[in-house]
């Protein structure tokens, strides 16, 4: 770390997931009961795998959501604390985060979580605000603080489920993407 004495900001963005499949029954369902715009900005037909683990134990979605993230974090805190000024670390949370999948609290790797995806990145939400809590409550005239910021990139094509899909739904998926705000999304 010698070569780096400071670091002024920190950027978590990862988006690992579980989906097993497209439900496209459960797609038309969404589109027709809750609007056009629904299944692209919340959507509730990609069913996730429950009890995927890590090559090292740990809960996949959420060790590479979450974990690795406040790892990293921990491991980088003296060099962010070194920065003549307040250092950033901003935390990409989801509009898919939600505390509604948590269901049983001593899960904490979301292994048995129906939607670790959504739910680790409510993991995200809770320790990045507690985080910045911590910060603020060494006052205001504190000499340099670390702030956590929690955002999220809104609606946006990513190619997390192109496995699921395959290329050429993704493809659809883009260029409907490009529509879906004129709809509402």
């Amino acid at each position: 770390m010698s070569r780096y004495p400071y670091i002024p900001h920190l950027v978590f963005n990862a988006g690992a997931n579980s989906f097993t499949h497209v439900d496209f029954i459960g797609f038309f369902i969404q589109m027709f009961t809750q609007g056009i715009a629904a299944p692209f900005t919340h959507p509730k037909f990609m069913p996730e795998d429950v009890g995927v683990l890590s090559e090292n134990g740990l809960g996949r979605v959420w060790q590479n959501n979450f974990f690795s993230h406040y790892v990293i974090f921990r491991c980088l805190e003296l060099q962010l604390t070194s920065y003549s000024r307040d250092a950033r670390v901003i935390w990409t949370s989801s509009v898919e985060a939600s505390p509604k999948f948590l269901v049983d609290f001593e899960d904490w790797q979301l292994v048995k979580a129906a939607r670790p995806y959504g739910t680790s990145k409510y993991h995200i939400e809770i320790v990045a605000s507690l985080l910045e809590r911590k910060s603020l409550s060494n006052g205001l005239d504190a000499p340099k603080r670390v702030h956590h910021i929690v955002t999220h990139p809104g609606v946006c094509a990513t190619d997390t489920e192109g496995k699921v899909i395959g290329p050429f739904l993704v493809r659809i998926k883009i260029m409907v993407f490009y529509v879906a705000p004129l709809l509402g999304s």
